[in-house]
């Protein structure tokens, strides 16, 4: 018999009873919508309708928070964003379609709705993640219900005519709505006909900096401005890239806004006007080239000035204090390893395990972790998965399992096929733009299977470098890493025309041991700073669940090896400062998965500091050399031991 709503007075009686109902459920984060990862490291794949499972998990954390899996639960749930539009966007597909009201409806904490359908048994359902503005898919994710506390602080709840906790049944999911295929953006909303300026989009990118993002009235503008260039998917992702600082951020907002643009050559805002913005923050145009107040027809291409006139392109001169100023500006998306507007190539020979290191560091920058003890800049990775996406799947599954974490929580996207991108990196560019997407970083695998040209050919080589980091870095302003192989002679270097290395900002070798399952990455080119030291990397076998037969499924992983020499080296310069107990305290005392808010107040409590202030400080200064030299990471405000051999 299933429990009333009203008997229901815990989060646990209420997982119970969800789990009674046939719903797959999962602890969330207490205060928030992610997993709770110390307890289903899988995130959703480890929901579960087993009353002991469930009740040793709420046993373990007694006010998280409860979502429900969608996809083995048997239900699709339509998320309703009044902020976004949601609520036109539901209207207008019920006046077009039919019905699309539940028997089974949830408010929000958020201030929107969760209807919740029921997928006929059988029945073969492949839905879109949007049906528009606002109005969400959640077929294959999970939901947050009731009792679960938004980060607002406002609880999810079942509306009360429609609480499936009462008995009430979910409406079986509408035939139409499982047939419905939503068109694609036109092409002509982002896509440009005027080619974009390379120097003047550079230029915009740093102004927008200097401008308030959460302001509505000033992201208006700067996107009235961008739009007013005609660069089209260009103009749109840098608009995107300034705009996510902001925690008002969402995808569909900014599409939505961005096709309610239109170019009124009498009045529009142009790039003039975010410059001005900027410079009264500060902020100088190095170019200071003359940007119209509104936009001029276009005339086509100004005319090349004769043999020996001055083709009017402002020079820079810079002196040695603008040039040191120069060099700290440079931005990094690991602190002194890999810049962030950079183009680099990870190369190795066959079986090296370079495209499993890189998949480490590009998930380290999706999670936000350090990365080889250096501090990362985090943000969405992008990965071109050219030699197929099947086993990159697991590859990043079984990176989540080691690492404790829910790869639900990284934002990480593929094109699982073999493109040519000197030719179709627009099209990659174009489908991210269409989600919204701005990553931090674009990883490659691997550089032949996205080239057509000939790899001896300098001119080849280069015209694709060119396309790469047009198409992705300089739009984006992100890094872009390819990973190549090495040439069956020449093992030391990239395999090909020396015009890698010459386009590259960074150049990364992969050197495989030959009897272990060890790596060894060398850092042969780093343009923007000093070459960090040589790393090594060890491959180890994760189980990553069962296939349909019951078969074990397995997959290599690569991590970071901490060597003796280095912990000694650590050690010692520890010693000599005086510092060395309290950091061996803050080690001994840290366990994988504790909160670093306990692992805080253990340290307190042993270390022999009298004063408040003073164990305040050196738990501080313990914990950030701990995270430097890269013994600890804490995540989501949670502690992880990095392996060490």
């Amino acid at each position: 018999m299933l429990p009333d709503a009203d008997s229901l007075a815990t989060p646990l009686a209420y997982a119970l009873a969800y789990a009674l109902r046939g719903w797959h459920v999962l602890p969330l984060e207490p205060g928030a919508k992610i997993p709770l990862g110390r307890l289903v490291p899988r995130g959703m794949l480890d929901a579960s309708t087993d009353s002991d499972v469930i009740r040793g998990w709420w046993r373990a954390a007694p006010s998280a928070g409860i979502g429900i899996a969608m996809a083995p639960s048997g239900l699709v749930a339509l998320d309703v964003d009044p902020r976004n539009g949601g609520v036109e966007t539901f209207d207008s597909l019920q006046a077009d379609h039919g019905s699309l009201v539940s028997n089974v409806m949830a408010l929000t904490g958020g201030g929107g709705q969760h209807h919740v359908f029921l997928i006929p048994p059988g029945a073969h359902v492949s839905l879109p993640g949007t049906l528009g503005p606002g109005l969400d898919v959640k077929a294959n994710g999970y939901i947050v219900v009731e009792p679960s506390v938004h980060p607002n602080g406002l609880r999810y709840e079942w509306e009360s005519s429609s609480n499936p906790l009462d008995g009430v049944a979910p409406s079986v999911l509408p035939d139409w709505l499982r047939n419905l295929r939503v068109a694609p953006a036109p092409r002509d909303v982002l896509a440009g006909p005027v080619p974009v300026d390379a120097e003047q989009a550079r230029d915009a990118r740093e102004a927008l900096w200097c401008l308030d993002a959460d302001d509505r009235d000033t992201w208006m503008r700067a996107g009235m401005a961008l739009h007013s260039t005609q660069w089209g998917h260009a103009a749109f992702a840098i608009w995107c890239s300034w705009s996510q600082q902001s925690d008002k951020f969402t995808p569909a907002d900014q599409r939505r806004v961005w096709e309610s643009f239109r170019v009124d050559r009498d009045s529009a805002l142009t790039l003039a006007w975010v410059f001005a913005r900027a410079g009264e923050s500060g902020w100088a145009n190095p170019r200071r080239r003359p940007v119209p107040l509104h936009p001029e027809p276009d005339n086509g291409p100004d005319p090349e000035p004769p043999a020996g006139e001055d083709s009017g392109k402002r020079i820079e001169v810079l002196s040695l204090a603008q040039l040191r100023e120069h060099a700290r500006s440079v931005s990094w998306i690991v602190k002194g390893v890999i810049p962030g507007d950079s183009i680099g190539v990870v190369f190795g020979g066959s079986g090296t395990f370079k495209s499993f290191i890189a998949l480490d560091l590009a998930l380290h920058i999706a999670h936000g972790m350090q990365w080889l003890g250096r501090k990362t800049r985090k943000g969405p990775v992008l990965i071109v998965a050219a030699e197929g996406g099947t086993g990159l799947w697991r590859r990043i599954e079984a990176w989540h399992i080691e690492h404790g974490l829910c790869w639900q929580d990284a934002e990480v996207y593929v094109v699982p096929i073999a493109i040519d991108l000197a030719r179709d990196a627009m099209g990659v560019f174009s489908a991210a733009t269409d989600l919204g997407v701005v990553p931090a970083m674009v990883v490659i695998d691997t550089l032949s299977q996205t080239f057509s040209g000939e790899e001896n050919s300098a001119a080849d080589m280069a015209a694709y470098m060119r396309e790469l980091s047009a198409v992705f870095r300089d739009a984006w302003s992100c890094a872009v890493l390819a990973i190549h192989h090495t040439g069956h002679q020449a093992t030391e270097r990239p395999r090909g025309s020396s015009a890698i290395r010459a386009n590259v900002d960074f150049l990364i070798g992969v050197f495989r041991d030959e009897t272990e399952m060890l790596a060894t990455v060398c850092f042969v080119k780093q343009k923007d700073g000093e070459l960090h030291p040589d790393e090594m990397f060890k491959m180890s076998v994760c189980d990553v669940g069962t296939d349909d037969d019951g078969d074990k499924l397995t997959s290599l992983m690569a991590s970071r090896v901490i060597t003796c020499d280095q912990i000694k080296e650590v050690m010692d310069h520890e010693a000599k400062s005086g510092r060395g107990g309290r950091n061996q305290l803050l080690l001994s005392k840290a366990q994988a998965g504790m909160a670093e808010k306990e692992l805080r107040q253990i340290f307190y409590e042993a270390c022999d500091s009298d004063s408040t202030d003073g164990r305040r400080q050196a738990y501080h200064r313990a914990l950030s050399w701990a995270k430097k030299t890269g013994f600890i990471e804490v995540v989501d405000g949670f502690v992880l031991l990095t392996k060490r051999d």
